[in-house]
């Protein structure tokens, strides 16, 4: 039988390495923050059909089902709440009713969201051909400033993240 013999000093360093590796994988997980998510096309967009799309990074995504996608019966409309990792992208796939004509786009959200989005809602709506990204803070609307983003929003502060980039 072999043994391996380590000098204390070699065992310690390898322990120390161990013990390194092990913290730094823990802490290169996804931050899970409470937030939302959502979009409502039959109200805010009914002259779009949405086709498909994906909130989300590498470690979790919110997006339509494929077997609505290969059913072409995507909802027009819906949401998730709760703890779930800050999304680093969102693609919206669309089709303007009228022409028949199907759009697509993606956007980085990485630099448009504020540090901290706990209890914060990401909205969008489709306008024709352009997608519009919301930020619902949780913060009720003062009576003297302008009404932004979705209806079903009027009493809440709602930022525009996308298109232009917001200011925080």
């Amino acid at each position: 039988m072999t043994y391996l013999y380590l000098s204390k000093k070699t065992l310690e360093s390898v322990i120390l390495a161990m013990m390194i590796a092990l913290m730094t994988a823990c802490a290169s997980g996804p931050e899970y923050v409470s937030h939302g998510f959502s979009y409502d096309a039959i109200r805010d967009s009914p002259d779009i059909e949405i086709l498909d799309y994906a909130y989300g990074n590498e470690y979790a995504m919110t997006r339509a089902p494929d077997w609505q996608k290969e059913n072409g019966t995507v909802k027009q409309g819906g949401g998730i709440t709760g703890a779930m990792p800050r999304g680093g992208s969102l693609f919206v796939k669309w089709r303007v009713k009228a022409t028949g004509v199907e759009y697509q786009d993606t956007v980085d959200l990485r630099h448009r969201l504020p540090a901290n989005i706990r209890d914060h809602k990401i909205h969008f709506i489709v306008r024709n051909t352009q997608l519009f990204i919301y930020l619902i803070t949780p913060e009720r609307r003062k009576e003297n400033e302008a009404k932004n983003g979705p209806a079903s929003y009027g009493h809440r502060k709602v930022i525009t993240i996308y298109p232009g980039q917001p200011q925080f």
